[in-house]
């Protein structure tokens, strides 16, 4: 490639599927918190895979000033305070078919050790047929050092917003700014006890990553052609957002959380990927998907 990363636009095919989460802070402006994508479908309701890191984001947005030193240790501090899914609070933004989609999150599992959360969206209006048309087939296989891998996330992201006051109440309007990248870099190392932020399975690649890619799929890179399937997703980066992050000549050192996966192969060579996530915490109902799930 003569590059130690590179970077294009990515294929809409990779669009179907891909979300960008959205939280309002106390004040109801919008935040753009991260990526996540679909792993399975049924109807008006997809689950999906992010960052645990994303969902602490929007707790942090929804909570008060903190009022203790950040130096105060874990086990003297008040439990952390649950995250309200309500829709005026969090959303997840879909494109299927050229139709774009505020989606409500209705049911959350995380686990803050590996970084990784399912999470489930369902559409505020079903339409007369299913919505969702694109998911990632998940492998469990995770890549050697050396290989190809990519990361697929949503670039230049921005939001911002108004208010009007209609029938007594207050409209919120959200203008929202993004682009699909697909970047492609090497594997450099295997953590499987954790590295960095990252205290589950992980992997080191070459790729810089920046805020609001987190949570996006990392994938197995077909040089070939043939279709890239996710094994992980974006967990971290090491290095600080700047200039670096879009110069292909600098090799860059993003973290990848690798998914708790299992595949195996069904009737008629259906593949399943099983996915099994230690829930460390919950919120709503995740009917009706519980948080170990085969995913077809």
């Amino acid at each position: 490639m003569g590059f130690f990363w590179n970077e294009a636009e990515a294929n809409a095919e990779y669009n179907r599927g891909l979300l960008t989460i959205m939280a309002f802070d106390r004040t109801n402006r919008p935040h753009i918190v991260g990526t996540g994508f679909i792993v399975g479908v049924e109807q008006f309701r997809a689950v999906c895979v992010t960052a645990a890191h994303v969902f602490a984001e929007v707790r942090r947005l929804q909570s008060p000033p903190q009022r203790h030193s950040l130096s105060a240790l874990p086990e003297f501090l008040p439990p952390p305070k649950s995250i309200e899914l309500d829709s005026q609070r969090v959303r997840a933004i879909s494109m299927e078919g050229g139709r774009p989609e505020v989606l409500c999150i209705d049911g959350l599992v995380f686990d803050e050790a590996t970084d990784i959360a399912f999470f489930s969206v369902v559409l505020q209006c079903p339409p007369g047929k299913p919505y969702f048309t694109g998911q990632f087939v998940v492998d469990g296989t995770p890549p050697a050092v050396g290989d190809y891998v990519a990361v697929l996330s949503y670039g230049d992201q921005a939001s911002s917003s108004s208010n009007r006051t209609v029938d007594g109440g207050q409209e919120i309007s959200v203008i929202l700014k993004r682009r699909p990248v697909l970047r492609v870099g090497r594997v450099l190392a295997h953590y499987p006890d954790g590295h960095r932020l990252c205290r589950g399975p992980c992997i080191e690649t070459s790729i810089p990553v920046y805020s609001g890619m987190s949570g996006g799929p990392a994938m197995h890179y077909g040089m070939t052609g043939s279709t890239m399937t996710p094994f992980g997703l974006v967990c971290s980066d090491p290095d600080w957002d700047g200039e670096s992050k879009q110069d292909r000549s600098i090799e860059g050192h993003s973290i990848l959380a690798i998914l708790p996966c299992q595949t195996s192969f069904g009737a008629n060579d259906t593949r399943i990927s099983t996915l099994t996530l230690p829930p460390s915490e919950s919120s709503g109902s995740f009917f009706p998907w519980a948080p170990r799930r085969d995913f077809l």
